[in-house]
């Protein structure tokens, strides 16, 4: 039988997950699955959220959801916040692993079969490729997962937005071999933005030069919590922009 503190997450989860703005799916993941297996003290509960965009509208409620969950439970819970057009793709991948959703709360009979979960052709034939497509889901996928879990006291803040502007760097650099086929060590924002046309000046400032004057931004608290907001929507578009141009190479290759 199903512990009633986890029966209550799964109902928080649904209920209030079900009013984000722009929202596609709730998912269920692992033992949530079949709910005779959790068992209090051992299980954790393992969710995902399905938005078709990330913006201002439901990045502040999916962080209330995130926020409320973990304050009103005292097991592991995590949320994995994905856009439609990332679910959909053949490159959603967690580091090197697929992750295999396996149960729609919209849809109990939704199921996908591990077989349909590929290596898409281009990758099998550069290699370099595949390794920075793969970099660079995982890095955006750790960066959603502790922007959400990230509270709002001023530590916890400066901490996760320094960890934000150092990945922000590798994913910059992976982002643009994935659309040119070169390698730069150094960032350039007029090469940079002929991919990423919504790519700010100051965000890229921001990335290579705040290690500099660090000591003076942790000072104002306004502007960090405004440096972590703009580089997580920096971040997002790059990755969303990164993956259209991923599955139009893929359609190219299969016509």
């Amino acid at each position: 039988m199903q512990s009633n503190i986890y029966k209550k997450a799964i109902d928080d989860f649904i209920v209030l997950g079900g009013k984000i703005p722009k929202l596609d799916n709730l998912i269920l993941r692992g033992t949530c699955i079949d709910q005779k297996d959790l068992i209090e003290g051992w299980s954790d509960l393992d969710f995902s959220i399905v938005v078709r965009k990330l913006d201002y509208e439901n990045i502040p409620e999916i962080k209330k959801l995130v926020q409320y969950l973990k304050r009103s439970n005292n097991f592991k819970i995590s949320v994995t916040v994905v856009t439609s057009s990332d679910f959909n793709s053949p490159y959603h991948y967690h580091g090197m692993k697929p992750i295999y959703y396996s149960h729609e709360v919209k849809n109990d009979n939704n199921y996908i079969n591990p077989g349909l979960l590929k290596i898409p052709m281009c990758f099998l034939e550069n290699i370099l490729l595949y390794d920075c497509i793969t970099n660079l889901v995982y890095l955006i996928h750790d960066l959603r997962s502790q922007y959400f879990s990230c509270g709002d006291s001023s530590r916890e803040v400066i901490i996760f937005t320094r960890h934000i502007i150092k990945r922000s760097k590798f994913i910059l650099k992976n982002a643009f071999f994935v659309m040119s086929q070169e390698i730069s060590k150094d960032i350039n924002i007029s090469n940079f933005t002929q991919y990423f046309p919504q790519v700010t000046s100051d965000f890229l400032e921001t990335i290579n030069n705040s290690k500099y004057y660090w000591e003076d931004i942790i000072k104002d608290q306004q502007r960090i919590q405004k440096i972590m907001s703009h580089a997580f929507e920096q971040v997002n578009y790059i990755y969303e922009t990164t993956l259209v141009q991923l599955s139009n190479n893929e359609n190219q290759e299969v016509t």
